[in-house]
């Protein structure tokens, strides 16, 4: 029988080898990251909000500041984690098996999270041992050897019978003795940093013209004829230093009239910063047609939109070169990446409202896709052509950015 199994397998291997039978790589995809924040409380003395320390196992820590806040970021989606907050002659706690399903949040600034005082030694329990210790201290100010900072529960400069009032309202407690947390869980992503001034009002002018519902720089047809749209000038069309940036943003323009909401789907290539050239129909209910050109107002707002996004790609796609066009997006999308061999590859966007990818390796390409405020989503696109011989054509997508 040990003779058959060697005679198959020696006659196996030479064919895996003449057809080049390939193992496809198996990569775990980065997913997404969250926080978890929240306000602590050391109960003697609210001087002592600061500096209270905070773990999450294997991931990071942090401290508390003047308000009893902290923050820790980029904790992985679906894990578990520990939460220790501890602080010198305090009695430590532990919030144990947290599910991270979004953002965690423990504690109010009205009603943080406590830690009690009195475990001088920080041996896990508030007892005579710490009684003995706080002895050794007694009627010590500052400027005394034996004074211990951390002694001085209460921080009026002297360790007395008011230190060991705090320390007796919690003796013989343990950990376990703190009550039950609750946990809020927020589920929106961790963002990068925001781009600057996203949000500001941009004064200008606006003009009117016709075109832009076919043929526009940011390629969006079809878009319906009585659809309010408008080019945008260079200089915020491609804001930040990315190619047309701003193209798929909603505006909201006010002018002398009124105010509208519009579409950007086209360059305004003479426009001066913070120009549009609205349509027709955008012009006449904002300003007096007849005057050609009016003082607007304008800002950046979450697109009128329902569904997730979809992705129009561009003729001539492969998994070894692919132009992808990200669409229905709340807030203009300023960056796109594709996961390969455990790292993400920045996409160049250009200007024609594409993000460029070579060499992805597979017709079914993880991305992460950011924001002009910094949130970031992953989806999967299903699936692009084997070969370049495909036309222009629109997949479906999986999610969308958070409101």
């Amino acid at each position: 029988m040990r003779g058959k199994r060697l005679m198959t397998i020696a006659i196996l291997i030479p064919i895996i080898l003449a057809f080049q039978v390939k193992v496809p790589k198996v990569y775990a995809i980065e997913g997404t990251k969250y926080s978890i924040s929240g306000y602590l409380s050391a109960d003697a003395n609210s001087k002592s909000n600061e500096g209270i320390a905070v773990e999450v196992s294997g991931i990071d820590n942090s401290i508390t500041d003047a308000k009893g806040y902290f923050k820790i970021s980029n904790i992985p989606e679906n894990t578990f984690c520990t939460i220790k907050i501890s602080k010198k002659g305090y009695l430590h706690r532990e919030i144990k098996n947290v599910p991270i399903k979004g953002n965690v949040q423990i504690g109010t600034e009205s009603s943080k999270i406590l830690i009690w005082a009195g475990d001088l030694q920080q041996d896990g329990s508030i007892n005579m041992a710490d009684v003995l210790l706080l002895a050794l201290s007694f009627n010590s100010i500052k400027t005394d050897k034996s004074f211990v900072e951390h002694y001085d529960l209460n921080k009026d400069g002297i360790i007395n019978m008011s230190d060991l009032i705090i320390m007796a309202a919690h003796f013989n407690k343990t950990p376990a003795d703190y009550p039950e947390v609750e946990i809020k869980t927020v589920t929106i992503p961790e963002t990068e940093n925001p781009y600057p001034y996203w949000e500001r009002e941009h004064s200008s002018y606006a003009t009117f013209t016709g075109s832009g519902y076919t043929g526009g720089c940011a390629n969006l047809d079809p878009i319906p004829s009585d659809m309010e749209i408008t080019a945008l000038n260079p200089t915020d069309y491609n804001s930040y230093g990315v190619k047309s940036a701003l193209a798929g943003a909603y505006l909201e323009v006010t002018g002398p009239k009124g105010s509208t909401i519009v579409y950007v789907v086209d360059l305004y290539p003479e426009g001066a910063d913070g120009a549009c050239d609205l349509s027709p129909i955008s012009f006449g209910k904002i300003g007096n047609m007849a005057d050609g050109k009016i003082d607007i107002k304008w800002h950046i707002i979450k697109a009128p939109i329902t569904g997730n996004f979809s992705y129009h790609i561009k003729e001539g796609s492969s998994p070894h070169w692919a132009a992808i066009q990200v669409r229905n997006h709340i807030y203009p999308v300023l960056k796109m990446e594709y996961y390969q061999d455990g790292n993400w590859i920045n996409m160049e966007k250009t200007p024609w409202n594409h993000f460029i990818a070579t060499n992805m390796g597979t017709t079914i390409p993880k991305i992460r896709i950011t924001d002009i405020r910094g949130y970031t989503v992953l989806d999967t696109i299903n699936s692009l052509p084997e070969e370049g011989t495909e036309g222009n054509f629109i997949i479906p997508g999986n999610t969308q950015f958070p409101d």
